[in-house]
């Protein structure tokens, strides 16, 4: 007896097709979340180097300005000795870790005087004896003492000792002008 095969429509079982579309489905959802980590994780690093990158070039144009406005007192001091004053340029910087006060007169000739709490007192009679001579070259014609003061290299006790001194001259000599300017 032979059997007879019934032809009939065939069924196609859905189920192995759908778990393996639902696999694939998992796999680009969740390498598609890990590349967005990875992105955000790379624009954060950027911005963090660009961001370091703009800090930089501030410091850069701080250090330009500080240059500029040195500039701007030569040139202001150049200015007032052509009408045949005598013109010195004081400055504060900070040398070797050391607070220092740095007289320049016209010529280009600088003195350096050394600063300091435990250093005021022999720091203002050196300053004394820099502007002293400047006094006798003077001559009788004006002495132009410009004191450019950067606040963030200097102590507030050596600050008040120097610009109280420089003061003093003023009130005491007619012929000392003093100017205290800031970068």
């Amino acid at each position: 007896m032979r059997r007879r095969r019934r032809r009939g429509s065939a069924e196609i079982n859905m189920t192995p097709l759908l778990d393996v579309l639902f696999c694939i489905l998992f796999i680009v959802m969740l390498t598609s979340a890990q590349n967005e980590a990875k992105l955000r994780e790379s624009r954060d690093q950027e911005a963090a180097e660009y961001s370091q990158s703009l800090s930089e070039k501030d410091a850069e144009l701080a250090r330009v300005r500080e240059n500029a406005t040195a500039y701007k007192t030569l040139a202001e001091s150049l200015r007032i000795s052509k009408a045949n004053a005598l013109v010195a340029s004081l400055r504060n910087e900070t040398l070797g870790g050391r607070h220092t006060l740095i007289i320049t007169k016209e010529t280009g000739e600088s003195t350096n005087i050394p600063l300091g709490s435990d250093n005021l007192a022999n720091a203002l009679s050196r300053l004394e004896a820099s502007i002293d001579p400047l006094l006798t070259e003077a001559n009788g014609s004006p002495l132009y003492l410009i004191f450019t003061c950067d606040r963030t290299q200097i102590y507030t006790e050596e600050f008040n000792a120097l610009n109280n001194r420089l003061t003093k001259y003023q009130s005491e000599h007619k012929e000392i002008f003093y100017k205290l300017t800031e970068p």
